[in-house]
């Protein structure tokens, strides 16, 4: 979630994201996080408050205007490691700057989504929203709740040339093709970008952005 995150901020390199159970505001974690996690980002980040001009830095929250990109959000409502409200916050930014973006939020599940249910229908709802910013065809999944995408502008295809593995879905698109497929889940910590011309390249964590 936050690679993602801070990927699509602070970077330029994909078009389009999804973002489960996220970090967007460090210093807010720090302090609303359940009491096991409260000192993760003292190693990570540094300790507060000295460090909390860091922690502004390395905090997409407060860097919206770099954001260029759609992106999804997925969270469980009972997430007590990372409040549900640092996807909230995020999504309310990025949909008053007008990009497209939806928020999905799993009644009832925890960091790291627990239910084989909530995991396929996440997967669903990733391909559902990809698809729908890319203008390709999009049905929603009859067993899963209604995506409201907020200020889509479908992007054409034709202007992106790259492939991306992420969080299960496989993206491949080039000049006049954008193509779309579910391969299966995989852990959302792991991510490959492979620009076109490295086409060739495995997928996998060592490629993590």
């Amino acid at each position: 979630g936050y690679t993602t995150l801070a990927a699509l901020t602070f970077r330029s390199t994909f078009r389009a994201g999804a973002s489960l159970y996220g970090v967007s505001d460090l210093a807010s974690l720090a302090s609303d996080t359940h009491k096991f996690e409260s000192r993760y980002l003292d190693s990570l980040v540094g300790r507060l408050p000295e460090a909390e001009a860091v922690y502004r830095e390395r905090s997409p929250i407060h860097f919206v205007d770099r954001l260029s990109c759609p992106i999804v959000f997925f969270h469980g409502t009972e997430d007590k490691v990372v409040p549900p409200d640092q996807a909230e916050r995020m999504y309310q930014a990025v949909k008053e700057k007008g990009l497209p973006t939806a928020l999905v939020l799993f009644k009832g599940e925890q960091h790291g989504f627990r239910q084989t249910d909530s995991i396929r229908r996440a997967l669903d709802g990733e391909l559902f929203f990809f698809n729908s910013v890319l203008g390709l065809e999009a049905s929603m999944p009859p067993d899963l709740d209604e995506i409201i995408i907020d200020n889509l502008d479908p992007l054409d295809p034709k202007e992106i040339r790259s492939y991306v593995v992420i969080d299960g879905m496989e993206l491949e698109i080039g000049r006049d093709t954008g193509k779309i497929r579910q391969v299966g889940y995989v852990d959302p910590g792991n991510a490959a970008y492979f620009p076109e011309e490295r086409p060739d390249r495995p997928s996998g964590s060592q490629y993590d952005p």
